[in-house]
């Protein structure tokens, strides 16, 4: 196991990732950014009419060297995942829940607040740390951002940028 994590880790380096590459587990932090998410619409009413506006976004990032230790166990592995998502303005506090699991298997989730106060847009702040043995099971992070309540609707209610920052190394007992 030790080969092929030094391998992976040599073939990868420090990573800015970019169309969600894969990330090796290892230590190495990966970045992602809105352009590498996939938007997720839903359809409202306004005036009568159904329009679509985006209610979220998600992003699957490959995951390798989920593998057996020498004594042919599955190492504990550490996830710290942090998203800062933006808005350019908003009328009223948009709340955003964030769930991440690694191939079906939940890790974490969490919530936060875009908001404006005295005319500056404070960004949500999302975090999962997290430890969790996968058993060779964690072959896709599964990231999901969505809006929640009804100013999630407003149709003028854009994210106009999200930093998505992903770590998981194994837990060495």
């Amino acid at each position: 196991m030790k080969q092929h994590l030094i391998a992976a880790l040599l073939a990868v380096g420090a990573a800015q990732a970019s169309a969600a590459d894969a990330i090796y587990i290892g230590g190495v932090k990966y970045s992602y950014q809105a352009s590498d998410f996939t938007a997720i619409t839903a359809t409202t009413k306004v005036n009568g009419a159904d329009v679509q506006y985006v209610a979220g976004y998600k992003i699957s990032i490959p995951v390798y060297v989920d593998e057996p230790d020498d004594y042919y166990d599955y190492a504990t592995l550490i996830f710290d995942l942090k998203a800062e998502v933006s808005a350019l303005a908003v009328t009223e506090p948009l709340k955003l829940s964030y769930d991440v699991s690694c191939s079906g298997i939940p890790i974490g989730s969490d919530m936060d607040l875009i908001f404006s106060k005295r005319g500056k847009v404070t960004p949500a702040r999302l975090t999962v740390y997290e430890m969790n043995k996968t058993n060779g099971q964690c072959t896709s992070l599964d990231v999901l951002i969505r809006k929640q309540g009804s100013v999630s609707q407003n149709i003028n209610t854009d994210i106009s940028a999200i930093k998505f920052d992903a770590l998981i190394a194994i837990q060495m007992d």
